[in-house]
């Protein structure tokens, strides 16, 4: 869930990125990043609503050739209990590769690098989202796989209900 989010924010940070047209070629293109949401209790997340925010700079490279690729600067996510007053913090590192489009209607995305760990005191790495991933997507929607074609490292596909105990 976490590196989905992520996802979608690289996605949406990338699509600002385009809309600078040719100057974007020339060097990356800095599009700042902020944004607070709730994540919702429910039976898919925590009994309890977590805030989560996320800061930072998104780094856009748009290649002739049609490719992008997208890394962070000084980016982090924190999700809080507002009730417990606790809460947990993970930089981001590493790019976000589209390739230029697979002539068939996809892309290869490849993801290498930090896209999200927690930690939790006594436990260790509870949740991580750490190392290389790479798959083919629809052109149209490059944060969904369709096909994996590698993943290694620590690749935990939901932080829930991991999360949930560090947070309580």
């Amino acid at each position: 869930m976490l590196r989905r989010s992520i996802a979608v924010l690289v996605t949406a940070g990338a699509s600002l990125a385009v809309l600078a047209g040719p100057a974007a070629a020339a060097g990356p293109v800095r599009v700042p990043f902020e944004s607070t949401r709730i994540i919702a209790a429910g039976p898919d997340t925590c009994p309890f609503a977590i805030t989560s925010h996320v800061s930072g700079t998104f780094l856009v490279f748009n290649h002739a050739d049609g490719s992008q690729k997208v890394t962070v600067a000084d980016f982090f996510v924190t999700w809080s209990n507002p009730l417990s007053g606790l809460s947990m913090t993970t930089a981001l590192a590493g790019p976000f590769i589209t390739s230029a489009p697979n002539g068939d209607g996809t892309v290869t995305v490849t993801i290498d690098g930090n896209d999200g760990i927690f930690v939790a005191p006594g436990q260790g790495v509870i949740y991580g989202a750490v190392g290389r991933l790479v798959y083919i997507a629809d052109e149209s929607d490059p944060t969904t796989p369709l096909v994996l074609l590698q993943s290694s490292g620590i690749q935990d596909p939901s932080p829930f209900p991991s999360v949930c105990s560090a947070l309580a």
